[in-house]
Order: structure tokens, then C-alpha cells, then sequence
């Protein structure tokens, strides 16, 4: 078994089963953690996370419009002229109201918005936002979506750019694609 890499303390279990056996020790430790499962389906943690998410609490979170609209106004006075600003509101703006925030954002005067998924996109579309929306997480899948929506993919991998580039070509041919390739290398 691998050690992480950072100091702490951890317990190796055989099976998920092994671990939902040693729950009422374990439990305790996880009510003020992040957790991230991670796991073949073979090990079944569908289970372990049913158990974790029935010791989920309620939360509130209230966004105050007219703090959001000062910091907006301080963000904007410490950039550039022409410097323009990108809101991200994916996970419907984690939970505060996606649509109501990107409504707020657009009529601010941010230029453009972001979400993780083409359907939290689809959604602001069809709420009537504007404004350009690029989607960080674009799937294969649902690119003609995107497309249709006039949603702009953040590309991330050559699979994905050629995939984009087939369906811009078969659903909008007369559509220019311009692509800059820039090569970083770290020392």
C-alpha cells in the first residue's frame, strides 16, 4: 500500500465491507471532513456513500446582492481597461441560485460566464441569458448541444478539439475555426 504523501493518519481496509464494519469508529472522524470517493465499481461504494451522505446537515447560504455588486465594482476598478471579467456560476452557482446569479451578473456587466457542464449552460440559455457562457467540462456527447446553444467549450484535450471540429464542420460548415496552440515548458 502506497503512503500518502503527506502526514496523516489513515487505515487500510481489505473491502468496503470491512470498512462498514468498523463504521462506529470510523464515522466520527468524517463529520467535519471533505470526502472523495473514489473506486472501481467492483468495490461497491454506492454503499459507503448512501452511509456518508445520511450524515449530511442542512445548510443556508444567503448571497447578498449588494456586497456581490461592491466587489464587482472593486474588481473592476483594479483591472485594465478592456480587461474583461468571467463569472463562474456552475453548480447552479454552488447552490445559491444559478439562474438568479447569472441574471444578476449579466445585468452587473460581466462580460462572461462560466459553467462546469453543458446542461447548467442549456439552462441559463433557456432562463434568457445572453451573455457568452463557456462550459469547462464539455462532454463528447453533447457537443452538437453546445453548438445549438451557442455555448463556447473550454478544449482541454486533442480528442475533444477534433471531436469539436467534426461537429462545427457537419452541423455549421461555413464556420471558421481558429485554433492557437501555445507550448509551455516547465524547467
Amino acid at each position: 500500500n502506497p503512503l500518502p504523501a503527506w502526514p496523516c493518519e489513515y487505515k487500510v481496509f481489505s473491502s468496503t465491507q470491512e470498512l462498514l464494519n468498523h463504521w462506529q469508529v470510523l464515522s466520527p472522524l468524517f463529520s467535519q471532513s471533505r470526502i472523495l470517493l473514489k473506486a472501481a465499481r467492483s468495490y461497491n461504494f454506492e454503499i459507503l456513500a448512501q452511509r456518508l451522505q445520511i450524515q449530511s446537515h442542512a445548510t443556508v447560504f444567503q448571497v447578498n446582492l449588494s456586497r456581490l455588486r461592491e466587489n464587482l465594482t472593486v474588481f473592476k476598478s483594479q483591472l485594465l481597461p478592456g480587461v474583461k471579467i468571467m463569472g463562474m456560476v456552475k453548480a447552479m452557482a454552488y447552490g445559491s441560485g444559478g439562474i438568479e446569479i447569472a441574471h444578476f451578473l449579466q445585468q452587473s456587466g460581466v462580460e462572461y460566464l462560466a459553467v462546469a457542464y453543458t446542461d447548467e449552460g442549456v439552462s441559463l440559455r433557456q432562463s434568457g441569458i445572453t451573455r457568452p457562457i463557456m462550459v469547462m467540462n464539455p462532454g463528447e456527447d453533447n457537443l452538437e448541444e453546445l453548438l445549438f446553444n451557442q455555448l463556447e467549450p473550454e478544449i482541454f484535450s486533442i480528442r475533444i478539439l477534433k471531436k469539436w471540429i467534426e461537429v462545427v464542420e457537419k452541423l455549421n460548415p461555413q464556420k471558421i475555426i481558429i485554433i492557437f496552440w501555445q507550448k509551455k515548458y516547465l524547467v
